[in-house]
């Protein structure tokens, strides 16, 4: 139920397949042509980030500037260690960007 809720907060859409959004073996995804929230940001010349539990997918949809998720880290830090997710913040913040 999770990944259902980051697609749509996401995407800023509902879910439904008209929607384009499907669900395989409870790995929730979007189809190619859905734009999500962090590439509209991008668009706006935004940086994006995201540290946890992805849950979403493809990364082509879900491509954030900043990614420490269970697929760069392990899950066990992004997930549970909440020391470890404050510095990744930290360092997300901290970091200089020309936009």
């Amino acid at each position: 139920m999770l990944g259902q809720s980051m697609c749509i907060n996401l995407t800023l859409k509902p879910q439904n397949k008209r929607n384009n959004f499907f669900d395989i073996s409870c790995h929730f995804a979007a189809f190619d042509n859905v734009k999500s929230l962090p590439v509209i940001l991008k668009d706006a010349n935004i940086r994006t980030g995201i540290i946890g539990k992805k849950h979403v997918g493809p990364d082509t949809v879900y491509k954030f500037d900043f990614e420490a998720t269970e697929e760069t880290d392990g899950m066990l830090q992004v997930a549970r260690n909440i020391t470890h997710m404050k510095n990744l913040v930290r360092h997300f913040l901290s970091v200089k960007d020309s936009r």
